[in-house]
């Protein structure tokens, strides 16, 4: 099944968990998202070492289908917790 159709996060019947990490798969966008359940936002991890800093796993990370940014509430990016 093409990726483009896939969906892992079924946002139509729930509030994601905090910090659920989500991910196009298509290619359109390597960015990767964690639900903010303070904000009620999806928010981008700026790069690797802040998504590390934060704790996340690669195993943890679903595939989002080609409209999840038109569906969900994009907010902030989180900090760079790049720096020490």
């Amino acid at each position: 099944m093409p990726v483009h159709v896939l969906t892992a996060i079924s946002l139509n019947t729930h509030v994601p968990e905090h910090y659920m990490l989500a991910r196009r798969f298509d290619g359109a966008d390597d960015r990767i998202f964690a639900y903010d359940a303070n904000l009620q936002q999806w928010r981008h991890i700026p790069n690797y070492k802040t998504f590390l800093a934060m704790g996340f796993l690669w195993r943890n990370v679903t595939a989002a289908d080609s409209t999840f940014f038109d569906r969900v509430n994009i907010g902030p990016p989180f900090p760079d917790l790049s720096s020490p």
